[in-house]
Formats: structure tokens, C-alpha cells, sequence
């Protein structure tokens, strides 16, 4: 019950009940909904080992603790319990996803139910847009100008809830845009153009109707990294250019410029942090104390929890996108390099042959009502897998955690091969276990449980946020929880020793975070 309510809780959040008037606000309907998905959630909570052994679960529950300390260090003990009210709903997503997505199949299901949110969002935004139903929740009319004078009008597509701005609107859009190609099928023509493209471009116009100049930068950042590995990076970067200079000239942000004039208001805001955080290093000036110093918000994630809650609580934050990166990145990468059976090399044309084979014969699809033979039933064995085998890591078992740590077995109790090992050892002409009196001859084969075409778009999504963020002050929303409440899933379900990175991700934080203040201060001071 508790994966339902995830899903639930998760597209009520982006649909938002405030969207029907604010007099639903005080029914509490989400926090009522976290309630219940919270206790429904325990059973999973308690026996999922993943939970224990997941770095992001850690810092994720050492951000709550820091946005606490943030408040009682400035002496404001009440604040902290405030400030937990405010951020814990967002908190929750994260939580309940990982506590819950525990197979390929919950992965998917979840994945789609954002989709689906945002394209149920995205078609209310713009009949409001084109048709005025609901048009002062879902269109901003905002006025622009220069030097004081008003230049223009322009009309700005929005969400609701915690999507009411234009730029929160237009990342979670962007997010959603590779999330979407998790649906793609090879050679799928028909189905790719319906269930993939046109929602695509739909969820692209949308964008577009937000006039967000962060989403400008974002989506030329995203074909850049789309783009680099199958043209290469001097190819990419010409066509990230290109990009940013048509939707330029395409009017994307209606009119108002990309320049440091432009972003005067938004440096002084930068150099207000740095002020912030200078004055108080460690803990910051508190959880949502930034407006009390400046007129406007940072736009910028990093310089907001700098000033806000010190090199505590910006440490731990930049920590979780250090630490799921390096994890999607070597996930992936394990799923790029070359595979050896029986001593053979196999190239990529091989192991994409082998995935898609693999696949079918988990019946791991999008457009059947079949159920994966796996994905959900536990595997019941007597007999232990050789090692060589176990190195598939075949498939994270659901209601059976002891069984997942133990090793996943390729026979039941009656000696008869389960199926999948018989599908798999077919595929490579391997003769199965049962028939065979020696141990199966399998050198190992880096392939993660999640397809690599999964990790992947995740990995964009989780670079169109921190690309927008550059720009947003998005540290305590939804979005980013919801993007790393995924890739922690997923990371879980093909969690290796050689993806957790022993320890590399505390020096690499710490650069980063180095970097990024050395960067910020030296803009700031070419400013002034």
C-alpha cells in the first residue's frame, strides 16, 4: 500500500489541489495524504536494505538536521520546527520513493505517473493560455523593461502549487523531457511518435510559453550533454550553440534579454549572500531568512543555502548531487564497457543485442498488460548461484530483503532452472545449470539490473536541474527531491561495491564546492 500512495502523493503534489482555489488549502489534503503514505511506508522502511546502505539516504537525513541547526544557531529554537514543516513535504518525496520504487517495475510505474502530472499540467496550462480557462492560475502576465522604462507585456505559462512560477514551471519541464525517452523502443516508429516525440514537443512547447531564460540555457545544456557522446564534444558544443541562438531568435523569453545588464538585480542578490554567508559561515542565517537581507532571492541554489544555512547545511546539499552523479556515471559506464563471455570480447552491437534479448525475456515492456515474471515475485531456491553468475545481480527481490542480500539463486527448491536463467543461458548458448554436472563457464559481465537507457535520462534530468539551478534559488523544492528520489532508487536496484565510490565523493564535494564559491565571488567582484 505504501507504493500506492507514493504514486498518489506524487501526482497530487504536481497537479496541486491549490490549482481548485486557495480555499483548498485548508482542507491539508497533502499533508494528510504524507500522513498516511508515511505509515503505509513504514513495513518497507524497516526491511529494505538498500535504505542502510544508501549514502543519499544519510544526507538527506543530515540536510533535514542541518536546516534544524540552521535556526537554533541563531537562536531561534521554534524555527527549527518551522522550518521542518516547510521542507519535510518536499523531503517526503524523496523519502517515500526510495523507501518504496524496490523493482525495474515500481521504477516505471512512478516515471510515469510524473509524466503523466506534468502533461495533465501542461494541457490545463495551456487550454488557460489559449482558451482562459483558469488563466490567472496558469498565466502569468508580467511587464519587463529596462533602465525603468517599461518595454513590453508579455504572457507567461505556469503551474500551480509549487510550480506557480513561470521558471519553477519551466524545470520541471525540462526535467520531464528526457525522463519521457524511458519509453523509447528501438525500431518502434508508431509508438515512439505517439507515446515519446509528441508528448515531447508538447512538453517543449509548454517551455517555451514560460519565456524562462534559465530553461533557455538549460535546454541547450541538455542537447550538449545529449548530444556529446554520439557526435562528440566540439560536434555537440556547435550544436548547443546553434540551438540557443534559434530559440533566440525564435522570441523564447519573450523579449527579454540574456545579459549582465539584464541580471544586474540578480548579482547584487549574489553578492548579498556572499555578505551572508561571510557573516555566518558555519550554520548560515537560517532556513528562509534570505529575503530578510535582500529584496529579491539569490537565483542561485548554491549561493541560497551558502547564505542560508552555512557550509553545513550547502556542504550536505551539494554532497547529494555529488554523490548520485558519480553513481548514475558509473552505472552507466559499467553498462558501456565491453562484455566477455566464455573469454570472448563482445562489442556494443553484441551486449545491445544481448540487453534488448534480456529484456524480453523479463517481458519488460511499455506497451503490454503482461506482467514481468520477476519484477515482483520472489525467487525461491535451494540451491546458491555460482559466483560468476550472481555478478548479473538479476534482479532486486520485492518482500524478500534477506534473499536480496544473500544472493539472487538461478534454481528452486525442486532443482528446476527458474526461468529467467533459462532464457538468459539460451540467449548466450550457455547449457543451464540443471544440465550440466560442472559450474557454468561465465566470465562476468558488467550489466546493471536498471537498463542503461534509464539511467541515462535520469542522469539528464538530474543535469537540467542543476543546470536551471544555476539560475533559481530551488534548494527546498519538490523537483529536485523528486529527481534524486529517483536516481537513489535506481542506484539501489544496481547497487555494486563498485559504484559507491569509496569515499571519492567527500574530496570531490568539497572541490566543487570550492570552485563554485571562487566562481560566484570572482563574477560578484567583476561586477563591481
Amino acid at each position: 500500500m505504501g507504493f500506492v500512495f507514493t504514486v498518489v502523493y506524487i501526482i497530487i503534489t504536481i497537479i496541486s489541489p491549490a490549482q481548485f482555489g486557495p480555499e483548498w488549502a485548508n482542507y491539508h489534503a497533502l499533508l494528510y495524504l504524507a500522513g498516511i503514505t508515511a505509515l503505509t511506508s513504514l513495513p518497507s522502511i524497516l526491511t529494505q536494505p538498500h535504505l542502510r546502505s544508501s549514502i543519499q539516504t544519510y544526507l538527506m537525513i543530515g540536510f533535514v538536521v542541518a536546516i534544524g541547526l540552521s535556526q537554533v544557531a541563531n537562536h531561534w529554537f521554534g524555527g527549527a520546527i518551522q522550518s521542518w514543516l516547510v521542507f519535510l513535504p518536499s523531503a517526503a518525496v524523496f523519502f517515500f520513493i526510495v523507501a518504496n520504487v524496490t523493482t525495474i517495475r515500481r521504477l516505471k510505474i512512478v516515471t510515469l505517473a510524473v509524466l503523466a502530472s506534468c502533461l495533465v499540467l501542461v494541457i490545463e496550462a495551456l487550454c488557460g493560455y489559449y482558451g482562459g480557462f483558469l488563466g490567472d492560475t496558469f498565466v502569468l502576465k508580467m511587464t519587463f523593461g529596462s533602465n525603468g522604462q517599461v518595454v513590453g507585456q508579455i504572457l507567461r505559462l505556469r503551474g500551480a502549487g509549487f510550480l506557480n512560477d513561470p521558471n519553477d514551471f519551466a524545470q520541471m519541464l525540462l526535467i520531464a523531457v528526457p525522463l519521457i525517452f524511458i519509453a523509447w523502443r528501438q525500431g518502434r516508429v508508431v509508438s515512439n511518435s505517439l507515446f515519446v516525440l509528441a508528448p515531447a514537443v508538447l512538453l517543449l512547447w509548454a517551455a517555451y510559453l514560460t519565456h524562462s531564460r534559465g530553461a533557455l540555457i538549460g535546454l541547450a545544456v541538455l542537447g550538449l550533454v545529449a548530444a556529446r557522446k554520439r557526435l562528440g564534444t566540439t560536434a555537440s558544443v556547435a550544436l548547443a550553440s546553434i540551438l540557443a541562438v534559434g530559440l533566440l531568435a525564435l522570441d523564447f523569453t519573450g523579449g527579454r534579454g540574456i545579459s549582465a545588464s539584464e541580471g544586474a538585480d540578480r548579482l547584487e542578490a549574489w553578492a548579498t549572500g556572499l555578505e551572508l554567508f561571510k557573516h555566518s559561515p558555519i550554520f548560515g542565517v537560517g532556513f528562509g531568512n534570505f529575503t530578510n537581507f535582500n529584496e529579491i532571492t539569490a537565483h542561485n541554489s548554491i549561493v541560497l543555502c551558502l547564505a542560508e544555512l552555512g557550509l553545513v547545511g550547502a556542504t550536505i546539499w551539494l554532497a547529494l548531487l555529488v554523490t548520485t552523479t558519480m553513481s548514475l556515471n558509473s552505472l552507466i559506464a559499467r553498462g558501456d564497457e565491453p562484455a566477455t563471455i566464455d573469454g570472448r570480447h563482445h562489442g556494443i552491437s553484441d551486449i545491445s543485442t544481448l540487453e534488448d534479448e534480456t529484456e524480453a525475456a523479463l517481458d519488460f515492456t511499455f506497451d503490454t498488460d503482461r506482467t514481468a515474471p520477476f519484477e515482483d515475485k520472489p525467487i525461491d531456491s535451494g540451491h546458491e548461484l555460482p559466483m560468476e553468475v550472481d555478478r548479473f545481480e538479476v534482479m532486486r527481490i520485492e518482500e524478500q530483503s534477506s534473499a536480496a542480500s544473500a544472493g539472487y539463486e538461478a534454481q528452486d527448491a525442486s532443482g528446476e532452472t527458474a526461468p529467467f536463467f533459462a532464457s538468459l543461458a539460451t540467449t548466450m548458448g550457455v547449457t543451464a545449470a540443471s544440465e550440466v554436472t560442472t559450474p557454468i563457464e561465465l566470465a562476468s559481465i558488467q550489466k546493471p539490473i536498471v537498463p542503461s537507457n534509464y539511467l541515462v535520462v535520469i542522469r539528464l534530468a538530474l543535469i537540467a536541474f542543476m543546470t536551471t539551478s544555476w539560475f533559481l534559488s530551488r534548494v527546498y523544492e519538490t523537483t529536485v527531491y523528486l529527481v534524486l528520489g529517483l536516481a537513489t532508487a535506481a542506484i539501489a536496484l544496481s547497487s555494486t561495491e563498485a559504484t559507491r565510490g569509496r569515499g571519492r565523493w567527500i574530496p570531490v564535494t568539497l572541490a566543487m564546492e570550492v570552485l563554485a564559491i571562487i566562481f560566484i565571488y570572482l563574477i560578484v567582484r567583476l561586477r563591481h
